[in-house]
């Protein structure tokens, strides 16, 4: 068993747990993490103090 955060519908579990059985190309791979990797989150990630505590 895997746990989904956020699910908390059987449907919806039944759809995530489906998902398992989609094969990509490698084609499709590498767009995926293209797109990834060109998103980049706004701000900070964590705030000045929490920043200071993790080193950065």
């Amino acid at each position: 068993m895997i746990a989904i955060p956020g699910t908390t519908r059987a449907k919806r579990l039944e759809e995530n747990w489906a998902a398992r059985d989609i094969d990509l190309t490698e084609e499709e791979m590498v767009e995926i993490r293209r797109i990834i990797d060109s998103v980049k989150p706004p701000g900070n990630r964590y705030a000045p103090a929490q920043q200071a505590m993790v080193g950065h």
